[in-house]
């Protein structure tokens, strides 16, 4: 009797064992599994992370530029506002002229035109002084 113990004993351990391994092969599947998806996951951050720094370097260039754009638009505001210093002296000057002798200060020729053009140097300079420039937020 105590052999046909020791036989079962052996059979059921074998079979114990063999459990073991299936479960330590699908524990191994599982793992393998899992560290391909987690691998495929990383793959997918790293190419969003290149995007966004791409994406970065985008807007600082960007803004590099609008800072030049901004730079020059000033300074051509300025150019524009010294020439129109002159331009209201001098239509003072049609102004007095015209008083002095008692007619119209549009009938100068060229003073309808010349007031015109210093109105809309003074609008321009308002719209680049009051430029707002979009935020990238």
């Amino acid at each position: 009797m105590s052999r046909n113990i020791t036989e079962f004993l052996n059979s059921k351990s074998e079979s114990v064992k063999l459990k073991a391994e299936q479960i330590k092969l699908g524990v191994a599947d599982d793992i393998s599994k899992v560290a391909s998806d987690l691998n495929a996951e990383i793959q997918k951050m790293e190419s969003a992370l290149k995007s966004m720094d791409d994406a970065n370097k985008a807007i600082i260039k960007a803004n590099q530029d609008a800072d030049k754009v901004e730079s020059q638009s000033m300074k051509v505001r300025d150019t524009a506002e010294k020439a129109n210093t002159k331009v209201a002296n001098i239509l003072s000057k049609a102004d007095s002229a015209a008083n002095d002798l008692g007619v119209d200060p549009k009938s100068i020729k060229g003073y309808t035109a010349l007031d015109k053009l210093y109105f809309d140097v003074e609008a321009l300079s308002k719209k680049i002084n009051s430029f707002s420039w979009v935020s990238a937020s």
